[in-house]
């Protein structure tokens, strides 16, 4: 009783002493021409918080802890449409995303006290103040550090204060820092509304890259369409300091994600060149993206910000070498309702010739296989699997390491949550990233805080834990978002040559474990014609194009088998263990868009840490 009378004798003190607003964070919105505005400042012990959102309805802000919607700390508001009362509350978010469930409550103690509101044509702003630190359990501190937002919006005001919260139509994450000096981040203004970034100005450019324009006939759930570009011509070296997508408002709810690749030398009769856009997808057969786009450029999911700054100390390097080089932009479109639309999104890439200290690179990371030796067991509460990044690749980074400064974990809609881990020699290092509520619809990039040092030899694990609790047939892995993904994208710098490491599970080895004869199951024994016993015999079933071959015949085979079988407890323990423990994979490092196979690896031995939060509380804790 002693401490909410303190809190309230705090917030009293608070009352008509306004703070100033000198932080503005202006982000995605519901289109392109109408974005969200989070203003704020603080004092010692208090928070004053404007939101101003392109709604007539209610709009939200919350606090999460680890980056989904679970257990978000959510300051709630409105106007009502009859009174033009103002209406601000104190909600805390419950989500159970296995049962669709989302529960948005009234906490019992309202930290959030009103200074003002209104609402026109477009826009609805509240402004409210909150103790930096309050005494309420179901309330997160502001804290001197970057933190998970969650904000949202509905077109409609609830009918009542008291009234259930219908689900939002538009929601979106960033990454704020609300107390320290360091809050300046992506799409970050001044109250004058420039960008704190400074973008613009002499000595800067701006490269944009697009789709151009690509038909979507709405004949498929999942498409991937590629576009080829030619790089303008740059008279000296520059640095992008920040990337920012430039999306179809119109089609903003069917784009999954984008990357966008540099190429290497392109022969003129390549008729992906010529057509300019093409079909393509991770697994679709067509070998133009790799063999010769394997350069990692960016890469954009749902969820993240609208800009997208580095750090001061690194760039990415353009240069004169770039000119008339091409650039290959992939959008990944999720069309579960099959609608045919015209898309021409893209990237923007703000460049400076102010250059700073450091080249930066990105590194793809995880389970590259994407075909049905990544088998997840239909009913299954969690599962777990496992991509690694071997030491014998990391050798190749320079000897004073590199330092990894943000980092996204990518599955699809069957991810509960996924971690980066970070070994050298046997010795588990704190993680690299850790996304223990994982949401498909936000993928934002996040920030490693503090920067993490990687020296060559180290080692890199990405597990990743998934739910199949409501299949009842196995999922595979694959691009398409009802299949399965287990992947990391690490920025760091300086540069290297390395671009992709990861692994893929051994076809034979693989093919050897569900052969095992099981109890009233028959075993998976594939029919193969002579060229494939041929490849599985010479021992060549695991390198491209081979592997292509193998999976294009086998995997028809092992998606008619696993649908006519039942998953007991004794079937799915051998094939957890073949994703976690002991070397059934064979590591991959694409250096400059040469793969380099590494067959023999000799891992640390180690548990994987699965959904108990006490496990990744301690290692990240090291």
């Amino acid at each position: 009783m002693h401490a909410l009378l303190c809190c309230v004798f705090l917030l009293m003190l608070h009352v008509g002493h306004a703070i100033e607003l000198i932080n503005v964070r202006r982000t995605t919105g519901p289109a392109p021409d109408r974005p969200v505005e989070i203003s704020w400042g603080t004092n010692e012990t208090h928070i004053e918080v404007q939101l101003s959102y392109p709604t007539q309805g209610w709009l939200a802000m919350g606090l999460s802890p680890e980056g989904g919607m679970d257990q978000s700390d959510v300051l709630f508001g409105y106007v009502d449409d009859l009174t033009n009362e103002v209406i601000v509350q104190d909600r805390y978010l419950q989500a159970n995303l296995l049962k669709m469930s989302v529960n948005l409550s009234l906490d019992e103690q309202q930290d959030w006290q009103k200074i003002a509101g209104s609402k026109n044509g477009t826009y609805t702003v509240i402004r409210a103040v909150r103790l930096l630190k309050t005494c309420d359990k179901a309330d997160h501190p502001f804290r001197d550090a970057l933190q998970h937002v969650i904000y949202s919006l509905h077109t409609k005001p609830p009918t009542t204060p008291t009234a259930h919260i219908t689900k939002h139509t538009f929601k979106y994450s960033t990454n704020i820092n609300f107390v320290g000096a360091s809050s300046t981040a992506e799409g970050d203004r001044t109250p004058d509304g420039k960008s704190a970034l400074q973008l613009d100005g002499a000595g800067s450019k701006k490269l944009q890259f697009t789709i151009g324009n690509v038909s979507i006939t709405g004949d498929l759930d999942t498409v991937y369409y590629c576009a080829v570009q030619k790089v303008p011509t740059l008279d000296k070296k520059y640095h992008a300091i920040a990337t920012q997508p430039l999306l179809d408002k119109e089609n903003l709810p069917y784009i999954h994600h984008m990357l966008v690749y540099s190429c290497n030398d392109i022969p003129k009769d390549e008729p992906e060149l010529i057509k300019g856009k093409f079909p393509c997808s991770p697994t679709d057969g067509s070998t133009f993206m790799m063999k010769y786009c394997p350069n990692l450029l960016g890469a954009w999911a749902m969820g993240q910000a609208d800009v997208n700054p580095y750090p001061k100390e690194t760039g990415q390097p353009w240069g004169p070498e770039m000119s008339g080089k091409y650039v290959l932009v992939q959008l990944h479109y999720n069309n579960p309702e099959r609608r045919s639309f015209v898309d021409n999104s893209g990237m923007i890439y703000h460049l400076s010739d102010q250059l700073r200290q450091y080249d930066m690179g990105t590194l793809m990371t995880g389970l590259l296989g994407l075909d049905f030796t990544m088998t997840l067991p239909p009913g299954q509460k969690v599962f777990t699997v496992q991509g690694q990044c071997v030491n014998n690749c990391t050798e190749l980074f320079p000897k004073e390491g590199i330092t990894i400064f943000s980092s996204v974990i990518h599955m699809h809609t069957r991810g509960l949550s996924g971690v980066v881990r970070h070994f050298r020699g046997s010795k588990e290092l704190p993680l690299i990233d850790a996304n223990l509520k994982y949401d498909f619809n936000l993928q934002a990039t996040r920030p490693v805080m503090p920067f993490r040092k990687f020296l060559p030899g180290d080692r890199i694990v990405v597990e990743c834990n998934f739910t199949t609790e409501n299949d009842i047939q196995p999922v595979f892995g694959g691009e398409g978002s009802m299949e399965e993904m287990c992947l990391a994208f690490l920025n760091y710098y300086p540069k290297s040559a390395l671009k992709v490491c990861g692994t893929r599970f051994r076809v034979p080895d693989y093919l050897a474990l569900m052969s095992q004869p099981r109890p009233n199951q028959s075993a998976f024994r594939p029919k193969l014609t002579p060229e494939m016993a041929n490849i599985l015999m010479s021992g060549t079933s695991d390198l491209m194009p081979a592997r292509r071959l193998m999976v294009k015949h086998l995997q028809p085979q092992a998606q008619k088998y696993f649908s006519s079988r039942t998953w007991s407890e004794a079937d799915v323990k051998p094939l957890q263990d073949f994703f976690t423990k002991g070397a059934n994979y064979l590591g991959i490092c694409n250096v400059q868009g040469i793969l380099t196979p590494i067959p023999n690896d000799n891992p640390p031995v180690f548990e994987p840490m699965g959904c108990k939060r006490h496990r990744y509380m301690r290692i990240r804790a090291l």
